[in-house]
């Protein structure tokens, strides 16, 4: 979607240049970028849960409930034991 460089910002940007500052450029621009903005979200929240279920391969649940129980509660920590591999 975007990089480093900053490439979907650059095509927000784009859209002010090429359509001036109207109100159809302004709406679009903010459209760019709060697509931008929510992408960047999910692929975040995506990556974390796909780092979750990868360490979880190696450091299995029951030896890190002890430590994690007190972020937890009861519910969620029945949810996890149940869904372990």
């Amino acid at each position: 979607m975007f990089d480093i460089s900053g490439t979907m910002w650059m095509g927000a940007e784009w859209i002010r240049t090429r359509f001036g500052n109207g109100i159809g450029a302004t709406m679009s621009h903010i459209v760019v970028v709060a697509f931008a903005l929510l992408s960047a979200l999910g692929f975040l929240s995506y990556g974390f849960i796909s780092v979750g279920k990868f360490i979880e391969a190696f450091i299995p649940w029951q030896s890190a409930e002890p430590y994690l129980s007190g972020f937890l509660s009861r519910k969620m920590r029945q949810r996890f034991m149940a869904s372990s591999w």
